[in-house]
């Protein structure tokens, strides 16, 4: 699965601008496009919408990005989610967003916006 980020920006009926972004997930096998909104670039908001995308549609184990802050706060902040949660003893009853999956995240080398094509 391929993730990229859409600067877009949404105009109210007052001609107030508002920024917004379209997160773009590109599926490898089927070449499916899916799209999110997103109102920010903060780890935060696209941890959000990759949950909003995974309880649609399901969960991946690969996730190909470049190398934008956005995606390696998010990789950092997941891995050190699921190394907390994996030295813990959880209740089988308890699910949590990362316990029951490893994501394997893969970035493009630095200045090559084409390595990760379709």
């Amino acid at each position: 699965m391929l993730v990229l980020f859409l600067y877009n920006l949404f105009r109210g009926r007052g001609a107030k601008t508002i920024k917004g972004y379209i997160v773009i997930f590109v599926c490898f096998a089927i070449k499916a496009l899916h799209l999110e909104l997103v109102s920010d670039l903060t780890s935060e908001a696209f941890i959000a919408v990759l949950k909003r995308f995974f309880s649609k549609r399901g969960t991946t184990k690969d996730i190909h990005s470049d190398n934008r802050t956005t995606f390696i706060g998010a990789k950092t902040k997941l891995g050190d989610l699921f190394k907390f949660i994996s030295k813990i003893n959880l209740d089988e009853n308890v699910y949590f967003f990362p316990s029951h999956m490893k994501i394997e995240w893969h970035t493009i080398p630095p200045l090559s916006p084409d390595f990760v094509g379709l």
